[in-house]
Parts: C-alpha cells; sequence; structure tokens
C-alpha cells in the first residue's frame, strides 16, 4: 500500500529515524509516499527526500545490478512533486546517481528551498488571521507564569467574545497550550479557580479512553465553524448555560486546557490561544487552531505568548538556569552546544512593535526566527548523532547486493556465534533503528 505521513515534522528526532524507515522500505517497494504538513522544515523534507531516494536506488540495484547510471535504458528514478493550497504545483524527476544532465539529490534540496521561497511570497500576501502579543511576566516562577496566563485569557476573552442574540450574554472559545499533562491539569485547576464563570475542560492523552472519545466528539462538533455560530447557540447545553448566565449578568468563557495532542489532526477553530512554547513549529501549530474555519481578518491580537515558558520558570525555581528549555516536547538538549543560549521568547521571535503575523512563515523563514533556526539546527545535529547518513539509509549498491544474495538463497545469511547460529538480515534496511 501507499503511505500517508500527516504532520511528518511532529515526529522527534529519534523516532523520526524510525519513520525514515520505512519510507526507505516504501520506495524499495516501489510505493508511493505523501507527506503532509504546514510547518514542514528543511531538515525533515530533505531527510524524507534522501530516505526516498536511496531505497529508490536499492530497486534500481535490484533490477538492474550495480551497473553505473546511462549504461541502460531506464526512466527517472522517482517523481518527487511539491503541492500547496497557494501556489501551482510543481513536479521534478529524480535520476539515478551519476547522471549529470538530470537533477541531483543536492539540487533536489534546493529546488524545495526555491519552493519554501515563493511559499513564502504567497503566505505575506494574505490577510493577518492570527496576530499575537507578548505577555511579560513578573517573575521568572511557575505562579507567575499561571497568573499571566489567567490575565490572558480574561484579556482574550474581552477582546474576542461573541454576544449570543437571544440573551445578550457574551461567550468565546478559547484554547491554552502547554506542554505536559501534568501541568494541563495544574493549570485547568488554577484557572477553574481564578475564573469561576469560566467552563474548563482538560483535554490530553493521558485522559480516560471513553472520557476522551466524549470530549473529542463534544469538541468536534461545537468548534466546526465554517458556516458560523448557529450551531453552537442552538445546541441544548450551550442554550442552557446561555441562559444561566445571562440570569447572573456574566460572560461564559469556554476554555479548553489541552497538551499537543490539540496540536495534531484536530481540526478546531477557537477565538483566542495562550500558547506555552516549546518550539517554534508548536507555536504555529497551536495558532493554527485560532481562526481556523472562518479566516476573519484580525486587528487585535487573538494569540497571547508568555514571555517565559513553564519549564524555563520551573528550572528558575529549582536552581537550575542553564537547563533546557524547550523539551519535552521539544529539540533542546542538556550538554554544550546542545542547550539554547536564549529562553527569552521576547528575543528569539521575531516580533514587529510587540506584535508577530503567526504564519508558516515563523517556523519555516529561519533566517529571521532565532528559534526556527535553533530547531533546525538541534534537528539535523540529533538525526546525524543517532545514526548518521549511512547507516540511516544504508549505501544503496551494498544493501542491494546482499538483498539480492539473500533472495537468491531463499534464506538469510548465516552468522556462527558457538554453537548458536544467528540471522543476520542485511544491514541499512532492517538494521538497528
Amino acid at each position: 500500500a501507499d503511505l500517508v505521513l500527516d504532520e511528518v515534522d511532529a515526529y522527534e528526532p529519534e523516532p523520526l529515524v524510525a519513520v525514515l524507515r520505512l519510507v526507505q522500505l516504501c520506495a524499495l517497494f516501489g510505493r508511493n509516499v505523501i507527506c503532509s504538513s504546514a510547518t514542514l522544515s528543511h531538515p525533515v523534507a530533505r531527510a524524507v527526500a534522501e530516505a526516498y531516494a536511496s531505497g529508490a536506488d536499492m530497486a534500481r540495484r535490484l533490477r538492474n545490478g550495480n551497473k553505473t547510471a546511462g549504461e541502460g535504458k531506464e526512466g527517472p528514478l522517482f517523481l518527487q512533486a511539491f503541492i500547496d493550497d497557494g501556489i501551482p504545483p510543481s513536479v521534478q524527476a529524480v535520476q539515478p546517481p551519476g547522471d549529470s544532465v538530470s537533477p541531483s539529490r543536492e539540487e533536489c534540496s534546493r529546488a524545495y528551498a526555491c519552493r519554501l521561497k515563493a511559499r513564502l511570497a504567497g503566505i505575506a500576501q494574505k490577510p493577518v488571521y492570527r496576530l499575537a502579543e507578548l505577555f511579560p511576566l513578573k517573575e521568572k516562577t511557575v505562579a507567575s507564569w499561571l497568573e499571566a496566563v489567567g490575565e490572558a485569557a480574561s484579556l482574550l476573552h474581552a477582546r474576542h467574545a461573541i454576544r449570543d442574540g437571544q440573551t445578550g450574554v457574551r461567550y468565546s472559545f478559547g484554547l491554552v497550550r502547554v506542554a505536559n499533562i501534568r501541568t494541563a491539569v495544574d493549570t485547568a485547576c488554577y484557572l477553574a479557580e481564578r475564573l469561576p464563570d469560566a467552563m474548563i475542560a482538560c483535554y490530553h492523552a493521558g485522559d480516560w479512553r471513553i472520557s476522551r472519545f466524549h470530549k473529542e466528539r463534544r469538541l468536534d462538533f461545537l468548534l466546526s465553524r465554517a458556516a458560523g455560530d448557529g450551531h453552537i447557540v442552538a445546541d441544548a447545553e450551550i442554550r442552557s448555560l446561555l441562559e444561566a448566565a445571562s440570569a447572573e449578568g456574566k460572560g461564559i468563557p469556554f476554555i479548553v486546557v489541552a497538551t499537543p495532542v490539540e496540536e495534531v489532526g484536530r481540526d478546531h477553530d477557537f477565538d483566542w490561544a495562550v500558547v506555552d512554547v516549546s518550539s517554534a513549529q508548536s507555536l504555529v501549530q497551536t495558532a493554527g487552531r485560532v481562526n481556523r474555519h472562518r479566516l476573519r481578518p484580525c486587528a487585535e491580537p487573538n494569540v497571547i505568548v508568555p514571555q517565559f515558558n513553564w519549564r524555563h520558570c520551573h528550572n528558575q525555581e529549582r536552581g537550575q538556569e542553564k537547563a533546557p528549555a524547550f523539551r519535552w516536547p521539544g529539540y533542546e538538549e542538556e550538554g554544550d552546544g546542545k542547550r539554547y543560549s536564549k529562553h527569552d521568547l521576547e528575543e528569539i521571535l521575531p516580533w514587529k512593535e510587540g506584535r508577530l503575523d503567526i504564519t508558516a512563515a515563523v517556523r519555516l523563514e529561519t533566517a529571521t526566527c532565532s528559534l526556527a533556526r535553533r530547531d533546525d539546527k538541534a534537528i539535523t545535529e540529533r538525526l546525524l548523532w543517532r545514526a548518521g547518513r549511512a547507516a540511516v539509509y544504508g549505501t544503496a549498491c551494498g544493501v542491494a547486493a546482499a538483498f539480492r544474495r539473500h533472495l537468491q538463497q531463499h534464506a538469510p545469511p548465516q552468522r556462527h556465534r558457538g554453537a548458536a547460529t544467528v540471522a543476520v538480515a542485511p544491514r541499512g534496511v532492517w538494521g538497528e533503528v
């Protein structure tokens, strides 16, 4: 079967190596691979392309032996297509290694870079749908961070609440994105106490399956807003809450406190969001759940970013000022050269007069976004450290020859270790990940 990888860049570099093995095998067996993401960075795109090219070259050598390109008539190694919703698609034929006339893998990498440039130019022409502002922290403590989240939620609700036509009650749907389950639970409890009029839902992957199922089904219904909010105000539960709030003269912020489970695969449309940033990708993906279906140009910020993330504040309280903050999830690690030099989001995000238009450019335009540039460097280093190009993808000539021998002998090569016999699969296809 063909393979579709949605949000392939959501994997940490180490699990990504296993995904690249699968991509390599798909190419080896002549299957198609589709990678879908709004934030597919250059290092990840290049790794996927090289994994596929490695598998396709193995298949070619299995068919033709270890002949160099050009010794016999053969077509392209594979076709590489770029398809976006904003610019016309393009298709490029990638030829076997050794063909000096056709595009090489390096040229394919440059082609993707050119594609990104054209895509970013198209994004710059669109209206502003998600506008962020920075929320300074009074202190680098978890208590100060929680206070900032509470104040930000109240501010965003006041800005973007919608007035119900029947009761006059102002309501909004907001998202508070945090990095992990424990922080989500603590934040939800804090908001429930600080904002007694709010309706709080805590959404994470560790919930009971039946509870998570009902939460997702409910959110999928309420936050599908391409046709407006008619289905929301007509819902029996929401209508009863609005009428009760009307009797008390209050508004209702509906707030979902969620882990990264909300970032991938959920087609929800919130009115606003408070984002605890783990990476440049997490900011873009979370903001993509704001104004997602209605796409109304905004003049006031509908996304707020605390100046420091929760983990940095937690590290400060423990006296670990230089400990990694952009991790679990994120790409920062312990060790010299692996830790990020700065954790202040005021300095490492490309703010303009205190505002930031959040589009895919925040993740992809590394020349202007320091956090995205550092993320790309960490991804590249961790992929290379994990296995290295030769170990990850194998040498096409050697792997193809070993695999051909395996097929001819109808049994894997044998290696004797004392009295035991251990079957060894060709390295590069079934090797350790």
